[in-house]
């Protein structure tokens, strides 16, 4: 058995320790936020579809030819980088539960805001974030 010591860079530790030990994969998918509807439905009418031939066959084909050219113009395909990190041990379904009853206030606060539900919100936040701190320190 060998003691010597190894050598480590303590930078790099670090950076593994922050950056967590999640996965990293690629996927690619439209770019719908800059999809221009009005000049997307513009180039619609004016093409073969606009047409009505008599083949239902024919029809089928410039159906896809066409949408799938459109949209390879106005919603391009891009590559999309998604990453995974392993959940923290503590965190269990009792945690999940209360962040989902948080956003949920949430989301009525933000609907229709009011004194009510806003210290609805603010409590279970503060119940949500109490838990938290109690099962990372346990």
């Amino acid at each position: 058995m060998d003691n010597r010591q190894a050598p480590i860079d303590l930078r790099d530790a670090r950076k593994r320790k922050l950056r967590g030990f999640g996965s990293v994969c690629f996927r690619t998918c439209r770019s719908w936020r800059t999809f221009d509807y009005d000049a997307f439905e513009r180039d619609l009418r004016c093409s073969a579809l606009a047409l009505s031939p008599a083949d239902v066959s024919q029809l089928v084909a410039d159906y896809e030819n066409t949408l799938e050219a459109l949209l390879d113009v106005y919603a391009p395909y891009r590559r999309v980088r998604q990453s995974t990190r392993p959940s923290q041990l503590w965190y269990d379904a009792e945690c999940r539960a209360a962040r989902r009853t948080t956003r949920s206030l949430e989301r009525r606060y933000r609907r229709r805001p009011s004194a009510e539900s806003f210290d609805a919100w603010k409590s279970q936040f503060a119940h949500q974030r109490h838990l938290f701190h109690r099962k990372a320190k346990d």
